[in-house]
């Protein structure tokens, strides 16, 4: 195979060879190869028997999912200790999705912090991320993160803060537009410590001897 490093979730050519301890290649080779890999995701060859025709060799295609050092490994399925393998980086592939993170609840005024994390179509992060986020809820009043250009740095995680003011189910939403991704959390907002009495009655004026409701709101 080339030497990487390969994309998570594109094929990559891998040819194997037969050969003796000389380092010719056994022409007649007829044995069956069975593949593995360190990576639980990736695509693998089905166990695949050599002809005559393959003159002890043959191409495959494998495709990497898991991003990091990962390594594929070829068996003679009648002869264990007939095995090679390689080892190669996988890189993430291209962004899929936004992960957006956030507590249940909130008390109201707080500072709540999110969390958003760049991954490909596998689960990987795509550390080298450099695009802009913008930031919404749907409660009146709410203070938002300042959309925000991903730098190398942030190796495509990052943590957002919030203020919301209002109590009940609130949901945020962070967009990528030019990449055409985005991601909801719904959080709820309980009320804060009390800080003020309020008594309310009707306009009056009220006529004496009859009782008048009062409303007392904390």
């Amino acid at each position: 195979a080339g030497a990487g490093p390969f994309t998570a979730g594109s094929p990559v050519s891998v040819e194997a060879t037969l050969k003796d301890s000389f380092g010719n290649t056994v022409t007649g080779y007829t044995g069956t190869l069975h593949f593995t890999s360190s990576d639980a995701q990736a695509l693998l060859p089905p166990d695949t028997a050599f002809t005559s025709g393959d003159a002890g060799r043959k191409l495959f295609s494998v495709t990497f999912k898991t991003a990091g050092t990962q390594t594929l490994a070829a068996m003679d399925s009648a002869q264990a200790s007939l095995t090679a393998t390689i080892s190669r980086q996988v890189t993430p592939g291209a962004v899929d999705q936004l992960v957006f993170a956030a507590p249940s609840s909130v008390t109201a005024g707080d500072t709540l912090t999110t969390t958003v994390t760049v991954r490909d179509a596998y689960g990987n992060t795509v550390k080298n991320y450099t695009g802009t986020l913008h930031f919404t809820s749907n409660q009146t009043g709410a203070t938002v993160p300042a959309d925000y250009t991903f730098v190398a740095s942030d190796l495509g995680v990052r943590q957002f803060d919030f203020t919301l003011r209002h109590t009940g189910s609130t949901t945020l939403t962070v967009t990528d537009t030019a990449a055409g991704k985005s991601a909801t959390a719904t959080v709820t907002v309980n009320p804060a410590t009390v800080a003020q009495l309020v008594l309310s009655a009707g306009a009056g004026p009220f006529t004496a001897g009859s009782p008048v409701s009062v409303e007392a709101t904390l």
